[in-house]
């Protein structure tokens, strides 16, 4: 069993915020707080089940947000600048921060087919993820930036054991409620 953090990103230029409008209405942020019990989501290539997923908000999100809601006010489209500016809210509460937790169900697959024509994400690896705990106190970086360096060239962070034994302990001070499914032995 491995753990690692999946660091997801808002929509990034006006193209993926339309993509997103007039597919569904759902970015990731979305998709993440839905109320599905499982998820399918990037994962890294070798992930096995039973691994634990840590979700996380990308920093940089509510800047990516800001860019795409002044694009927005640029085209004058006041349905999309209004879903843009919702959008913004939830990327400025939760950037940064770890949001919830879960766990591999199956071995990871390979599509090029995420869904939306404009999607930031490049990786082609995905799993269904299960067991999905959203945290009620999302964990901001700067409690564990300490001991663990979230990556900047990619979307996942491997941890090694022992940083995610103190992670866990953060997250369970944080949010008594959490399992101890979540727990590495």
């Amino acid at each position: 069993m491995e753990a690692f953090i999946t660091n997801f990103q808002s929509p990034v230029e006006l193209e993926d915020l339309i993509d997103r409008y007039e597919t569904d209405q759902m970015t990731n942020i979305d998709h993440f707080f839905s109320e599905a019990t499982t998820l399918d989501w990037t994962v890294k290539k070798d992930a096995q089940i039973h691994d634990i997923v840590v979700f996380m908000c990308a920093k940089t999100s509510k800047d990516h947000m800001g860019h795409v809601c002044a694009q927005c006010k640029a085209i004058g489209n006041q349905e999309l600048l209004i879903y843009a500016e919702q959008e913004r809210q939830l990327y400025k509460k939760y950037a940064g921060m770890i949001v919830g937790l879960g766990i591999i169900q199956e071995l990871p697959y390979q599509t090029f087919d995420s869904g939306y024509q404009y999607s930031y994400w490049k990786s082609p690896w995905y799993a269904k993820i299960s067991n999905i705990t959203r945290l009620k106190n999302p964990l901001p970086i700067n409690e564990f930036r300490d001991f663990i360096y979230i990556s900047r060239t990619g979307a996942i962070t491997n941890l090694t054991r022992d940083q995610y034994r103190q992670l866990f302990k953060l997250l369970k001070d944080y949010n008594f409620e959490i399992n101890d499914k979540y727990q590495m032995l």
